[in-house]
């Protein structure tokens, strides 16, 4: 009991493992899991409770009727705890969040203030639809509670509801016609909240009743970008069917394209590309799809962008095109496809770097040679008039700019190291 009431789930379980009765009881009749629903944070020691044993005092048949003087006791005893974690709440917000169907039952019929709002915002509806409570939400729904209130994040039960991923307490929202596309502070809508609380499942049962898939919030970010960045191939595909715009880049210019690009995800990329994506499409630093794969290393995203057409000359806001990112990262596998692809190998950024000048700086040896060996110039210099020896000098890397140095001296020639 001690341990239930300071909240320590660590000393719960210590206690439990040496035997400690789980069912135990206080000189009021309740046990340690009853305790447990007098604090909205002790899902871990209700959870625990339960694996050993423990079990919830059941309500007689003869009190599922309560009266008005049973529920002014329960209201009196609520008042009188020192520490009240439904700080603000009434007493039909904290019976509809507990799941305490006959309470709630028995304040409909006192007629209880069912729209009553707490310090955050959050009514008796949005308490049981946070919960999942879908028998309480029903009975709240049919006394007429408000589906469209709003707490202190503009969220709507509907919300809450597909942020938690009650699909239960969902579908009786959308049967009431809940909003099914309202947007909460940041422009999150229900479906937004679903992805990226990965509830799969109720993204899909919002796309089948007509959640708008293009629809984006203070970000810029569609459900679709969200889809992608989740990794859920299937939700993807759902979204793609429900005619969501694979081209809509957020306010930072990335597109689901360049986000399936960036994690690597292959299947992700043929998808959106079998779908109109735009290949060429730069984010606001002036990345392609093709530029954030090369400077992941992500050889197989390149492959694809190459074979499906991506520029592989177009370069970053500070001039870098994908092989100097390529190089510069030390990505040598996808190197050759991009230098196949007829990658300009002497290109210049912003300072004057090229590729094997940016390979060099960092000592990596076999970009440096895969580089040269495709013609790239080693004498060459940057705006500080700096050659590839130079930067592999300046930086540590003694043997390779040792190797370069008689790579210039010997036109032609290559060091037996590289051979």
């Amino acid at each position: 009991m001690f341990a239930v009431t300071r909240a320590d789930a660590a000393l719960a379980k210590l206690l439990l493992e040496h035997h400690a009765k789980a069912d135990a009881r206080d000189k009021k009749g309740r046990t340690a899991l009853d305790q447990t629903k007098d604090n909205a944070k002790a899902a871990t020691l209700s959870a625990l409770l339960r694996a050993h044993g423990a079990q919830e005092i059941q309500v007689a048949a003869k009190d599922t009727q309560l009266n008005a003087q049973q529920l002014d006791v329960i209201a009196q005893r609520q008042a009188s705890l020192k520490t009240d974690p439904y700080q603000g709440w009434n007493l039909l917000m904290i019976a509809a969040w507990r799941g305490q169907e006959e309470i709630v039952a028995g304040l409909l019929r006192q007629t209880a203030d069912l729209n009553q709002q707490d310090e955050e915002g959050y009514t008796a509806l949005m308490r049981a639809a946070w919960q999942g409570h879908a028998k309480i939400v029903q009975k709240l729904l049919e006394r007429g509670a408000n589906i469209d209130a709003q707490q202190s994040q503009q969220k709507t039960a509907l919300g809450i509801a597909a942020e938690q991923g009650h699909i239960d307490v969902i579908r009786l929202l959308l049967k009431q016609r809940a909003d099914i596309n309202h947007a909460a502070d940041g422009g999150a809508t229900p479906l937004h909240l679903a992805i990226e609380s990965r509830h799969a499942d109720v993204a899909r049962l919002l796309l089948d009743i007509g959640a708008d898939t293009n629809r984006a919030d203070n970000a810029g970010a569609t459900p679709l970008s969200l889809a992608v960045r989740s990794n859920d191939a299937v939700l993807l595909r759902a979204m793609l069917a429900a005619r969501a715009d694979g081209t809509r880049a957020d306010k930072a210019g990335r597109t689901p394209l360049w986000y399936a690009a960036n994690l690597g995800n292959d299947q992700q990329v043929a998808l959106l590309l079998a779908n109109g994506a735009d290949m060429e499409s730069q984010d606001t630093e002036g990345y392609t799809a093709l530029a954030r794969a090369a400077s992941r290393g992500h050889a197989q995203i390149v492959a694809q962008l190459i074979k499906a057409g991506a520029q592989t000359d177009t370069a970053t806001r500070t001039g870098n095109t994908p092989l100097m990112l390529a190089a510069d990262r030390g990505h040598v596998t996808l190197m050759e496809p991009l230098i196949q692809a007829g990658a300009e190998v002497n290109a210049r950024n912003n300072i004057g770097n090229t590729a094997v000048m940016l390979a060099a700086a960092n000592g990596w040896s076999k970009c440096v040679q895969q580089l040269i060996t495709a013609g790239a110039d080693i004498s060459l210099r940057n705006q500080r008039r700096e050659q590839a020896m130079d930067l592999a000098q300046h930086a540590g890397h003694a043997q390779l700019a040792e190797e370069l140095k008689q790579v210039a001296g010997r036109s032609g020639w290559l060091p037996d190291s590289w051979r």
